[in-house]
């Protein structure tokens, strides 16, 4: 064979192995069934080679084929039988936001000039490893930190962070880098429908949304405020143990974690020596419609240190002795519960969340003076939704309720906010939304100083790939 030509195999056979075929999953777990899930239950097959090269490299594409995309007469990869094959496939979403309250509000999320920007950009990595093992990997993809504006700071100015920077490739022309959140990473292994178990960093399994997270699956142009609050920990590192038991019409699931819990470092540092846990109970009805109701709960200790390194005392010759302060510390509560159902074409849902601070005393975290500590704290929130796909182009109007009490921040007042909006579903990957939203934040009488009202109007084109 020509050398060109067996580059262009091996070409060929690494690309079927890598390549991966996109698309949207029916559903998982414990996502809404409509809109799909953007999580896969299987792999999917891979993408065919292109066979119009030559005869020869016809020839060598119809040699048996392995799982993976090798081929029994590659070298050295001829005893790999159950070789595992990687799936690539995400989701985006484009959104336009404009500020209906002008320039003078000065706790609107988004400034009074309409901007488009990418929100979204997650691509998954998943692999089916063997019979009951598979690994997922999720990441999103940032324009941040490019030029982003740092923390809200009354009385002072707003600082940017800068990363313009030299391109050492490209004759130091400028360029703008930004970052990659990592959102999981686990390997999984399923021994049978009521008992599989999660390693790694996986998305807290509590409510609707919060697992099944993609734009194109969630009904508006975003997810519920309270939701985003991080009320439970939007994902956990540590292990997870889910299944579900069903009978007729009915189905009992639960999920069980153990991990880091809530920290700054908690992705991969606890620190403190009280490891969080979970739990989430569900139970699903088939008989008039799809109804879930659901309950989850989660406990763990906070805790923030200060590192710092000093000469010891009164040692000679001097050594470093390492100072690890507690700077804030507090033991926290979270409870929720959910509903959905779906029946034909109606959609409705809700959750309702409450968590619990208590602080550990002398480690309060100040003020917004500076000066004083602040009380235990009770944050609570909820959203109610009610939708109605009709068959014309799968159009769905809804409507949007929330409610958030905000008591992290002494400077807001509770919220109540209210949504329209309609949601366009052409086909099964491709959705566009509109929405228009009202959010009053406190009354004319309260204390708070960002009070007032905020008008807001979004358009959203959201895909999965």
């Amino acid at each position: 064979m020509p050398v060109r030509l067996r580059h262009s195999v091996v070409a060929v056979a690494a690309l079927s192995w890598v390549g991966a075929w996109s698309r949207l999953a029916l559903a998982q777990t414990e996502a809404p069934s409509a809109p799909s899930s953007i999580e896969p239950s299987a792999p999917a097959a891979p993408l065919p080679a292109n066979l119009t090269e030559t005869e020869a490299l016809q020839e060598e594409q119809a040699k048996p084929a392995l799982p993976g995309g090798f081929y029994s007469g590659d070298a050295g990869v001829s005893e790999l039988s159950e070789a595992p094959r990687l799936d690539l496939y995400g989701f985006v979403d484009l959104t336009y936001t404009k500020n209906l309250d002008g320039p003078d509000v000065p706790y609107s999320r988004f400034p009074h000039f309409g901007s488009f920007a990418i929100g979204n950009l997650n691509l998954y990595a998943a692999s089916t490893l063997g019979k009951g093992w598979r690994s997922l990997i999720e990441v999103r993809f940032l324009y941040l930190p490019g030029g982003s504006d740092q923390a809200f700071n009354p009385g002072g100015p707003v600082a940017r962070t800068n990363t313009e920077v030299g391109d050492y490739a490209d004759f130091q022309r400028v360029l703008r880098w930004g970052g990659v959140e990592i959102e999981r990473v686990f390997l999984e292994y399923q021994a049978s429908d009521w008992l599989a178990f999660q390693l790694g960093q996986f998305l807290t399994p509590y409510g609707v949304w919060n697992v099944d997270h993609g734009s194109p699956t969630v009904i508006p142009v975003r997810r519920p405020f309270v939701i985003g609050e991080g009320l439970f920990p939007e994902r956990q590192t540590g292990i997870e143990v889910h299944g579900a038991l069903h009978s007729g019409a009915t189905s009992y699931g639960y999920h069980l974690t153990f991990s880091n819990g809530k920290g700054p470092l908690d992705a991969y540092l606890d620190l403190d020596s009280n490891n969080a846990l979970g739990a989430r109970l569900f139970v699903r009805n088939t008989s008039v419609g799809n109804l879930t109701v659901g309950a989850s709960g989660f406990y763990g200790r906070n805790t923030n240190r200060n590192k710092s390194y000093a000469p010891k005392p009164g040692v000679s010759p001097p050594q470093l002795e390492i100072h690890d302060d507690i700077t804030m510390q507090y033991d926290e509560l979270s409870l929720g519960a959910d509903v959905l159902w779906e029946w034909n074409d109606l959609l409705a849902q809700g959750e309702l969340i409450l968590n619990q601070r208590n602080y550990v005393d002398p480690y309060r975290r100040l003020d917004s003076s500076g000066v004083g500590v602040v009380p235990d704290e009770r944050n609570f929130g909820g959203y109610a939704l009610l939708g109605y796909r009709t068959p014309w182009l799968g159009i769905m109007p809804y409507t949007l309720a929330e409610y958030y009490n905000f008591q992290l921040s002494a400077l807001f007042p509770p919220a109540i906010s209210t949504a329209f909006g309609i949601n366009i579903r052409p086909q099964g990957s491709v959705v566009f939304k509109a929405q228009y939203q009202y959010t009053q934040l406190g009354t004319l009488s309260s204390r708070e100083l960002l009070r007032g009202t905020l008008h807001e109007l979004d358009f959203q084109a959201a895909w999965a790939f």
